[in-house]
Order: structure tokens, then sequence, then C-alpha cells
């Protein structure tokens, strides 16, 4: 039987994803959900469409899902 409380601690991880870094990014954590408003503000003539730093909210997910897949391969094997 899974953890009872799984979905509030998922929803409260969000929630306070949200908080913390949703008044600095609009909390995109889905690199297409920040990339494409950056990419849109560069084309209509945004200045600071790409600030510093900005890499690390479209590489981030992408490097993270890689690791976590390979780890998750590592530990539990694969099908083959």
């Amino acid at each position: 039987r899974g953890l009872v409380g799984g979905p509030f601690i998922v929803g409260a991880t969000v929630a306070g994803m949200i908080c913390l870094v949703g008044p600095l990014t609009g909390a995109g954590f889905n690199p297409a959900r920040d990339l494409a408003p950056r990419l849109v503000a560069l084309l209509s003539g945004g200045a600071g469409a790409f600030p510093a730093g900005w890499w690390i909210y479209s590489a981030g997910p992408v490097v993270g899902a890689v690791l976590g897949a390979a780890l998750c391969l590592r530990c539990l094997g694969s099908d083959k």
C-alpha cells in the first residue's frame, strides 16, 4: 500500500516551490513553459528576456530528468 499522504506532500511541495520562485520566474518549472515566453519577448523587442542565469531554467529540468532516469535504471534495473 502506498503512502496515504502522498498527494498532499506533492501538492505542498509544488505550492512551496511556486511561493519560493514564483515572483522571480513566474513558476516556469517546465522548460517549454519558461523558454517560449522568453523567445516571444525577445522577438517583440524585450531587452531583459534573457538575464544572466536564464539557461538554468531550461537546462536544469532536462538534465535532472536524464540523471533521474539513469539512477532509476541503475537502482531498479531494466526489463531486459
